[in-house]
């Protein structure tokens, strides 16, 4: 839906909506294409769509939403690429305690955590179901994230 005719709240949301969209892409590897594809439109729409230029249909946002593994809401937030990216620094300074209960610091390992954070984000359900990882963070950190 284009943006002719809306109210500025309407195209505040247009634009935090494709800011989103555009950041998960990317944190992703996919191009717009592959978003195309997964919510039956063409990547030029979906430029229009990250762009703020036009808002994507309620069931393409749900289709989204399940593709990326995140709840509508989220997917809608003015807060989602601040809140991930506090995530991603909260975990530079992360332990993992192990079985034992021996915590494992986690510094200087920029690429293995960032790897750990695209693995969790991509097999959400996996950890799930599997034993859980511990964290411990140094600072109290929101579980909402």
């Amino acid at each position: 839906m284009s943006n002719l005719g809306t109210t500025e709240d309407q195209k505040i949301f247009n634009e935090t909506l494709g800011k989103n969209i555009k950041y998960l892409r990317k944190q992703k590897g996919f191009n717009q294409t592959r978003i195309g594809k997964v919510i039956g439109t063409s990547f030029q729409q979906v430029q229009k769509y990250e762009q703020g230029r036009n808002s994507p249909h309620p069931a393409a946002l749900v289709k989204l939403a399940k593709f990326f593994k995140i709840s509508m809401d989220r997917l809608c937030s003015q807060n989602l690429i601040e809140d991930i990216e506090k995530f991603k620094d909260r975990c530079k300074s992360l332990e993992i305690a192990t079985a034992n209960g021996v915590a494992v610091p986690l510094d200087n390992m920029s690429a293995e955590i960032d790897a750990l954070i695209n693995k969790m984000q991509k097999n959400s359900e996996q950890f799930v179901k599997d034993q859980p990882l511990v964290f411990k963070f140094d600072k109290e950190v929101d579980p909402w994230l």
